[in-house]
């Protein structure tokens, strides 16, 4: 029912924990599908290992590992060889909420009407006390005109929806937000389930270069004519969001040094 997509490039030290979820998946309706980037690592040793025991459960694999041209064109390349009725993405360095998560979502997808299927997520930087992850529950997608209301690791989407629209390469940091707003302002069907699908790896750089993130979202708003971006009041707005992004840069470079 889904086909699960791995990218992957020099993520050796990231991808045990992300490959380990994968395994320990209680569900069999679901492939794998591995994209790497042409590691130098031995990223592509783990992904062939866990391919193996995947295998053997009668869960079909993919794998490739050849240069891309970055994040968002290996997943594209992931959507290519997609087989399933629907797609999810797992970064490395991410892992599935629990052992039963395909298995919950598959009933949920099987009922549903949707083309966008998305939850919550977890974050180890919402836990009470260290190493504990909270969970940052989903915004209503009516909000995506301001922001992107979900983490892509918390998203399904039907396989005939990412191969119509395919993620646009030329946003390095806002690509997936670039195409859920297409989706969504083409009339596209989102639904929300009340379940934490992902523990979101905070360490990827939209997680530490806001700066060049809030300028690739500033680009999408204002290619897509959302109304929030034009004009006077959308200056500010951008204004008040680069200084928000820089300060969250600042403090994000004083923990890394400091910890």
């Amino acid at each position: 029912m889904i086909s699960v997509v791995i990218v992957t490039y020099n993520t050796e030290s990231m991808l045990v924990a992300t490959l380990e979820s994968v395994l320990r998946q209680t569900s069999d309706k679901f492939d794998v599908i591995c994209i790497d980037g042409g590691s130098k690592d031995g990223t592509v040793a783990l992904l062939e290992s866990a391919n193996n025991k995947l295998t053997e459960r009668g869960i079909p694999c993919f794998l490739s590992s050849e240069p891309d041209k970055g994040i968002y064109d290996a997943m594209n390349k992931g959507i290519c060889q997609a087989t399933q009725p629907w797609i999810y993405f797992l970064n490395a360095g991410d892992r599935f909420w629990s052992d039963t998560t395909l298995e919950t979502i598959c009933v949920y997808l099987s009922l549903s009407e949707a083309d966008i299927v998305y939850g919550d997520i977890g974050l180890k930087s919402l836990g009470v006390v260290e190493g504990e992850v909270g969970i940052l529950s989903a915004h209503p997608v009516s909000l995506i005109e301001e922001r992107m209301p979900f983490c892509h690791q918390a998203a399904f989407v039907k396989t005939s929806v990412m191969r119509e629209y395919r993620f646009d390469c030329t946003h390095p940091f806002a690509a997936d937000y670039e195409l859920f707003l297409r989706a969504y302002q083409d009339g596209k069907v989102f639904a929300h389930v009340d379940l934490p699908i992902a523990i979101y790896d905070e360490g990827g750089v939209s997680s530490t270069r806001f700066v060049e993130v809030a300028k690739d979202y500033r680009r999408v708003q204002r290619l897509h004519s959302v109304e929030r971006s034009q004009g006077v009041i959308g200056g500010v707005r951008y204004a008040k969001e680069l200084l928000m992004a820089s300060y969250q840069e600042l403090k994000s470079g004083f923990k890394r040094k400091t910890y």
